[in-house]
């Protein structure tokens, strides 16, 4: 078993079990056992017992109940000093799970397997309008499912740029996105046959950033994605904090300039319409008069590593307005970690020192850690794989049989 693993086997619960039943305790423990080898990538069986504190004979028979079940396969052989040596356990990668990761304007339709490899995929073109743009992701779903034959799909994962009520399932607040409040799971899952999970995008990044990177253990933290908007997820207490209503971390829309540009949600001035990337694409026009209609925000980044003057100061003005706005998180909220998302990331080296110098320390106390995702634009989709991941390694789901779904299939 690698270092990395082991660091990351530090944040699974070793839940006390005060159980009502004798099945809650098997769920628990197996939902143990399903993390302990997910995270280790390959394990025997008698490290399970060992990480877990587990008796070998309980961990015998869940390992057992799951490798008949096909959750995990049996791989190479490992190492002993004494004896016969072990096979290892490892989750089966023949599983795999679809992700869709919404944009305004496009979406990113991937195909991942239980360890977190993305396999294949594809960028497609969605509209202000849902039902057509419906029909593109599932033709673009089954194309990826198509290029992965072998895969048993066994859920899909959608990252959204807004907010989903948790009661009707449609979506809540997605300005960006135009669609109003339209149920994309229950059309995706419609058009699969699949089980959809679906989750706001900093949130998501959150949950990647727990279950395969550098939060793992972390108790409080806030998630800032700098998009075509500005998204926030929040940490507490190591929950995912969502509100009564399911719009807490709305930072994106808190006014910062009561005069400003009017915002996709209706109000004027919110702290996206001056520190997104389309902010810093307008500040760039403003700055560099005519601009091609096709010039992005990824070309605003080439431009500024080249060190080309109007895209430098266009990223640093939007650095300075990025602070302004985490100003009031950090007074509010006090996260241990603030875990910036986005293409920002691409030019973090050359422009985050801006938030050194701009945010002063709030109330006399240290400033958090500041840190960035480490795959820069895959946290949302990695998101995605760990909420279905987490659904699938559940109590409840863990004791059912994984499907083996072919797209197009008449018999769903």
């Amino acid at each position: 078993m690698n270092e990395r693993a082991l660091r990351q086997l530090a944040h699974v619960p070793r839940l006390a079990i005060q159980a009502s039943s004798s099945e809650t305790a098997r769920d628990t423990n197996r939902t143990i056992i399903l993390e302990l080898i997910r995270l280790a990538g390959a394990v025997s069986r008698a490290d399970l017992a060992r990480l877990s504190g587990l008796q070998k004979s309980t961990v015998s028979v869940i390992v057992e109940e799951l490798l008949a079940t096909d959750w995990i396969c049996e791989g190479e052989t490992g190492f002993s000093k004494h004896g016969r040596r072990p096979l290892m356990l490892e989750v089966n990668n023949e599983l795999g799970v679809v992700i869709l990761d919404l944009h305004p304007g496009n979406a990113i339709v991937a195909i991942s397997d239980f360890s977190g490899r993305f396999l294949v995929q594809e960028n497609v073109p969605i509209s202000s309008q849902p039902q057509r743009s419906v029909t593109q992701l599932l033709a673009a779903i089954k194309r990826v499912c198509n290029a992965e034959p072998r895969k048993a799909i066994q859920g899909v994962g959608i990252s959204v740029p807004g907010r989903v009520d948790r009661l009707t399932g449609r979506l809540a607040f997605a300005p960006n996105l135009r669609w109003g409040p339209f149920d994309i799971g229950k059309a995706i899952a419609e058009g699969t046959g699949l089980p959809v999970e679906i989750e706001n995008a900093a949130n998501l990044i959150i949950l990647a950033e727990r279950w395969f990177g550098s939060l793992s253990g972390v108790q409080d933290a806030v998630a800032i994605n700098v998009s075509e908007g500005i998204g926030t997820g929040i940490l507490a207490g190591g929950h995912l904090i969502s509100g009564w209503n399911g719009m807490a971390g709305e930072f994106g829309h808190m006014p910062v300039e009561a005069a400003g540009l009017l915002c996709g949600c209706g109000n004027r001035g919110c702290w996206e319409t001056v520190a997104s990337n389309q902010a810093a694409l307008r500040h760039y026009r403003k700055l560099k008069g005519k601009v091609p209609a096709s010039f992005t925000y990824r070309h605003l980044l080439i431009d500024a590593q080249d060190k080309k003057t109007e895209a430098m100061a266009a990223l640093r003005y939007q650095f300075v307005q990025i602070a302004r706005g985490l100003q009031t998180i950090l007074a509010g909220l006090s996260p241990e970690v603030v875990l910036f998302a986005g293409d920002i990331v691409a030019v973090w080296p050359y422009f985050s020192g801006i938030l050194a110098e701009e945010v002063p320390k709030t109330l006399n106390a240290k400033l958090p850690r500041i840190i960035t995702t480490a795959d820069c634009g895959m946290a949302r989709l990695r998101g995605a794989l760990a909420l279905v991941l987490q659904q699938h390694f559940s109590p409840a789901s863990s004791r059912s049989v994984p499907r083996r779904i072919a797209m197009g299939d008449s018999s769903r």
